[in-house]
């Protein structure tokens, strides 16, 4: 039987896995994992929440910086 993928993860990484996915698309096994530890981990979630909002912050930023002449 093959293994199966880890379905719980610590903090560290779901932090890991949450900055991962701003840059590529995760693995269905990581968004997973991901998905259960944040269920459970409201540290985690505030995380990913302020995460996202820097995110959007810095892409309206980076459009706003290339429309100025």
């Amino acid at each position: 039987m093959p293994d199966l993928p880890k379905l719980f993860s610590n903090c560290k990484e779901a932090t890991l896995l949450t900055v991962k996915s701003e840059e590529a698309k995760l693995t269905l096994p990581e968004r997973v994992q991901l998905g259960i530890h944040l269920l459970y981990c409201s540290t985690c979630r505030r995380f990913k929440k302020e995460s996202d909002k820097l995110n959007v912050y810095f892409l309206q930023l980076h459009e706003h910086l290339l429309k100025e002449p």
